[in-house]
């Protein structure tokens, strides 16, 4: 029996704090038909389940594991494509790697059993407020003035010398 499963981020990077979406294809490619085959999509931390669509499979989250099963048999040839949203934390690490595997009832591994794909996650490099504190604005203020008086007192100066 010929299964295989794939997986891809359908974005090749995507920002903490908002949505990613995963494709995961189960296919026959060659061999008998298939039925009873289950995906299970242990989620990294940093990812949480938000939905799925597909029209060949019922799918359930529970924790950090998506469990979707097939509900119709996969003839030769034909595939069951699921796509997965999941929200990207805040925090996350720099790069998450999502890996898939498939079971099919009767057998506890299957020939191209796991696909994995990797993601890499942006932070926002502004900080989400600028706090000033007013000695900060003061400071700034004072350096400001303190440069306006050098450069008024160098061009007085200059003026000075042009004219003897």
């Amino acid at each position: 029996m010929a299964l295989t499963v794939t997986k891809a981020a359908l974005q090749p990077e995507v920002e903490a704090g908002s949505n990613l979406a995963w494709r995961i294809v189960v296919s026959t490619p060659a061999g008998r038909a298939v039925t009873g085959a289950t995906v299970v999509d242990d989620l990294p931390q940093g990812l949480t389940y938000v939905s799925s669509s597909t029209s060949g499979a019922t799918c359930a989250a529970e924790g950090q594991e998506v469990t979707c099963t097939l509900t119709n048999t996969i003839r030769t040839r034909e595939s069951v494509t699921i796509d997965l949203a999941t929200a990207v934390s805040q925090g996350t690490a720099a790069q998450l790697v999502n890996t898939v595997s498939l079971f099919v009832a009767g057998n506890s591994v299957v020939a191209h059993n796991q696909a994995s794909a990797a993601v890499a996650v942006e932070t926002s490099s502004v900080p989400a407020t600028l706090a000033f504190t007013g000695s900060t604005i003061g400071n700034l203020l004072g350096a400001a003035i303190i440069a306006l008086s050098a450069g008024t007192l160098l061009i007085g100066a200059r003026r000075g010398c042009r004219r003897r």
